[in-house]
């Protein structure tokens, strides 16, 4: 479970499974961008929030994806 916060302003707790370095790695871009007032910080909406949480996994999916694949994962 991971949070990202801002005082009186939005709170979103994420819930992870599955692959530990897949989760670690979206989180990571997540709360990055969200220190940095983009991201999550910036969603209007919960649908713009779901958009940029896809987001983030499509793009580790695109860079962790071809070496999870050769190893069978």
């Amino acid at each position: 479970m991971h949070t990202l916060v801002r005082e009186g302003e939005r709170l979103f707790v994420l819930l992870t499974s599955g692959s530990l370095s897949c989760s670690q790695s979206i989180v990571t871009r997540l709360r990055k961008d969200f220190e940095l007032g983009t991201g999550l910080a910036a969603a209007e909406t919960m649908y713009d929030a779901a958009r940029v949480v896809g987001e983030q996994v499509r793009r580790i999916a695109a860079i962790d994806g071809p070496a999870l694949e050769h190893d069978d994962y």
